[in-house]
């Protein structure tokens, strides 16, 4: 082959131009014991082969970086401290932001709690007054007052563990930023050790600035560090060019990002959140630059993009094809359109923000200075949804569907003679009596329903038999924790729930309710949740439907409100409801079994409840 001048990496053979790199020193074992690597960058144009050169050199060098670290089985006590801080400043940094951003939804909460007291009519006393809990800005005392006890409770501990250097405190910490930092490091090891050892410290030395910040004190200590490498982000900066200050670059764009991210075979995502995606990616193109280094790009860059977001008109692509991100502003703002809601202001700014953490991780910028940016919202409309009353239900399961209706589809409001029990049917009854989600409930699968020890469970996961199956018929879990078996509760086995089930396992049908259809973006959950809210749907017609309040998810307060006034326990309430701890570890259900979960389960109750006709 023939090197083509100018471009060192850059040859020739037989009028086809190839990528020709050594491999670095160490790596030859992944590569077969090569010392060079070839790739074809499948142009005879000279011109073309040079702009494809560069995005393979990164990607090359990606490749390299990953196997380099992949490799690593030892880690040294310098190395280890750099990982440890780099934990150290993340916890801070995230530390700062909820002060900043007032974030820990005490008044929901509050208001929440006080409600659900009222409603149940329980004496109670209020250990704060409603100016401790409310705060114009930043934390309220109840707040502060919150991370006091949660840093007294866990100081103590630390220190004791590195006292007696317990490495075992901080064994989940050390897995969890050994498969970060791509680490194989056996439990016990060197390396292992190591870590441990520096993160423990780490621990303490984070319990001190709390119990500092929350007392006041000033605190300097992340604007004092140096910059954080790893091994990772050493070598990867190795590969790059150095600037105008001598400072090393990674030498990606963000457009060779986003391509990386896209591609990148751990990411997981829905095809509406894709979509998302691709709005964002036109907008950070206006305001910042596909071309741009994604190292070069500042946090000022950022907050571009989230005022454009903050301006940006709803189906701004279909208003407005072919307009760039300012166009659209500016024409929006002439017109005296409604801008993006902030919720949906931050879904963005919360993709923007996995893209640059994904950056971080692969070693092509040093921090996500994407994070933290969201937008207030006010009372967030997940927040402002309320449980339905014992006579919102009564309204609900009076309704001509279950009494009696002319049929389940157009006719479903009005008297007749049937009663249909497929999906419009069950859905709302299986939410009522297992807190499901809409989406679980109506992408559910004959073979969801089984015995497991005896007892009838619906199975809640991403698990499907068998292939070939239509877009409709895959399943999406929301979270890792939603993950969960729920046993049948007694009265949904009074209400021909496992009949019906059993019936239809008769058939060659995949879902349970095989004749509700998906939205264009694939969701079973769409099309529901159209036909069951809003003012002239299901739940406006029988008089509950209050918009952003009165909805299908109210089922899902309303269960997990009878769950803690049956008594279950938080653990038990989580496995049977699917809900996220905030911990790295959700699978705390795993263990308990289904005898115990029916137990559980069938102390809930709803006094007063009164379902007609439906035996």
């Amino acid at each position: 082959m023939k090197v083509v001048s100018g471009y060192p990496d850059l040859y020739c053979r037989s009028g086809t131009y190839y990528l020709c790199k050594r491999i670095p020193k160490g790596l030859e074992d992944a590569y077969s014991g090569k010392s060079h690597i070839r790739r074809s960058l499948r142009t005879k144009n000279k011109r073309e082969a040079i702009k494809r050169l560069h995005a393979e050199q990164v990607k090359l060098d990606a490749e390299f970086a990953a196997n380099h670290v992949k490799l690593r089985k030892t880690l040294s006590t310098t190395e280890a401290n750099e990982i440890a801080q780099s934990y150290l400043r993340d916890l801070l940094i995230e530390d700062m932001e909820v002060r900043q951003d007032g974030d820990l939804e005490s008044v929901s909460v509050f208001d929440q709690v006080k409600d659900q007291l009222k409603q149940a009519q329980i004496p109670h006393k209020v250990g704060y007054s409603e100016q401790e809990i409310v705060a114009e800005f930043g934390l309220s005392d109840r707040d502060v007052s919150r991370l006091r006890e949660d840093v007294e409770c866990i100081r103590p501990y630390y220190k004791e563990a590195l006292a007696k250097q317990d490495l075992g405190a901080v064994s989940n910490e050390v897995d969890e930023l050994s498969e970060v930092h791509h680490l194989e490091l056996p439990r016990g090891s060197d390396g292992w050790k190591a870590l441990a050892r520096e993160l423990l410290k780490a621990t303490v030395q984070y319990c001190e600035i709390m119990q500092r910040r929350n007392a006041g004190e000033l605190d300097e200590f992340i604007s004092s560090m140096p910059p954080i490498s790893t091994p990772e982000r050493d070598f990867l900066h190795q590969t790059g060019e150095p600037d105008a200050y001598g400072k090393t670059r990674s030498g990606m764009t963000l457009r060779e990002l986003v391509d990386a991210y896209k591609s990148n075979p751990g990411r997981r995502a829905s095809e509406r959140t894709n979509k998302s995606y691709e709005v964002l990616f036109r907008i950070m193109d206006d305001v910042i630059g596909n071309e741009k280094y994604v190292d070069e790009i500042t946090r000022e860059d950022f907050r571009r993009v989230r005022d454009i977001l903050l301006k940006t008109p709803t189906n701004a692509a279909q208003r407005f094809p072919g307009k760039s991100a300012t166009e659209v502003v500016e024409l929006a703002k002439e017109r005296g359109l409604n801008t993006l809601d902030p919720a949906t202001v931050n879904v963005r700014l919360e993709l923007m923000s996995a893209l640059f953490k994904f950056a971080e991780q692969e070693g092509y910028v040093v921090q996500n200075l994407a994070k933290g940016l969201k937008v207030s919202e006010g009372k967030k409309a997940k927040d402002r949804r309320k449980a339905f009353t014992i006579d919102d239900l009564n309204r609900i399961f009076s309704a001509p569907l279950y009494t009696g209706c002319r049929n389940d589809q157009a006719g479903y409001a009005v008297p007749g003679p049937n009663i249909i029990k497929r999906g419009r049917y069950w859905v709302p009854l299986i939410a009522l009596w297992t807190g499901m989600r809409l989406g679980e409930c109506c992408q559910l699968h004959c073979s969801d329903v089984k015995e497991i020890d005896g007892v009838w469970c619906i199975v809640i996961s991403e698990t499907t038999d068998g292939g070939g199956m239509d877009e409709a018929d895959k399943k999406r879990i929301k979270t890792a924790a939603g993950e969960r078996y729920v046993p049948i509760h007694s009265e949904l086995i009074k209400l021909g729930f496992v009949d019906f089930v059993l019936e239809r396992q008769k058939t060659k049908d995949v879902r349970l309710f095989s004749e509700l259809t998906a939205s264009a973006e694939g969701y079973l959950s769409d099309n529901f949740s159209k036909w069951f809210n809003g003012e002239n749907k299901f739940l406006g017609k029988v008089g509950v439907w209050k918009k952003h309040e009165k909805v299908f998810h109210s089922f899902r307060h309303t269960y997990r409100d009878a769950m803690t006034y049956a008594g279950l326990s938080r653990d038990v309430i989580r496995a049977l409801g699917g809900w996220s701890s905030g911990d790295t570890e959700d699978n705390y259900g795993s263990e308990l079994s289904a005898k115990f979960l029916k137990e559980q389960i069938e102390k809930i109750g709803f006094e007063g409840l009164v379902l007609p006709n439906l035996s």
